[in-house]
């Protein structure tokens, strides 16, 4: 990658920079202006470099070529109403709910529609009783994910990755075989 070419050679190579730039913000000296910009955006979140596109917001000049380029090469699907961009009409049709306000998804149990697939199998868990999320640290169970993945958190020190769980098991019953493929 070019970028990381332009680095190696600005930290390796550029003898004369010596500890000529320092961070205004922590003090911590670096050896030429171009690793104190990678630390400041880094370190001290500065992205000042926005996308056209998307809106989102970049560290530095090459991520934002870089993040570009997702745009031009698969992301061809634009949303008409906030310009947000998919990789066809699939995810775009899913995307136009929001606006839409579109919730085919609907609990035969006490009629509250969802817009995706995924979150209306999540509160069929809620009529179940049944806590499939279970904490892998200390065993504590709960019937969202959220609620697990907030609990974990309580937890000292690193974390494995959370457990992978399906709850189609729990909820088959409850599933209307009717629903909309997503």
């Amino acid at each position: 990658m070019k970028s990381d070419l332009y680095m190696h050679v600005q930290n390796q190579h550029n003898a004369e920079a010596g500890s000529a730039a320092q961070c205004d913000q922590c003090g911590r000296r670096y050896r030429n202006q171009f690793a104190l910009k990678k630390h400041r955006a880094h370190a001290h979140n500065e992205r000042p470099y926005g996308c056209s596109i998307c809106k989102r917001r970049l560290a530095t000049e090459e991520s934002l070529e870089q993040h570009t380029l997702l745009h031009t090469r698969k992301e061809r699907t634009v949303c008409q109403i906030c310009g947000k961009t998919y990789s066809g009409n699939d995810p775009l049709k899913k995307h136009m709910r929001i606006h839409t306000d579109d919730r085919p998804y609907s609990c035969k149990l006490c009629g509250k529609a969802f817009r995706r697939q995924n979150t209306h199998k999540q509160h069929l868990l809620t009529h179940t009783g049944q806590k499939p999320y279970v904490c892998d640290i200390c065993g504590k169970a709960f019937t969202q994910k959220p609620g697990l993945i907030t609990h974990r958190k309580k937890h000292p020190g690193p974390l494995p990755p959370l457990p992978a769980v399906s709850i189609d098991y729990v909820i088959a019953d409850l599933i209307d075989k009717t629903d909309p493929a997503e």
